[in-house]
């Protein structure tokens, strides 16, 4: 693997696990009463902290199985 490829996986890795995180913050955002609608969205919310937190942790171990799995 040359220099550019780990670059540019490890830029794809820093931009999934900011993007789960960002993805989090908004979802705890939406759980609140007010911060946003008046009303809140838990259920939506939730959904949207879950997300984040399995895209930060989950996505970034598969794409580092699958260019295991390219690079042999």
């Amino acid at each position: 693997m040359n220099e550019d490829t780990a670059k540019g996986r490890f830029a794809l890795l820093m931009m999934m696990r900011v993007g789960g995180l960002i993805l989090a913050l908004v979802g705890l955002v939406l759980t609140v009463d007010g911060a946003i609608v008046e009303e809140g969205m838990p259920i939506l919310g939730s959904i949207m902290v879950l997300g984040g937190i399995l895209e930060s942790y989950l996505v970034p171990r598969w794409l580092h199985a699958v260019w295991k799995h390219q690079d042999q």
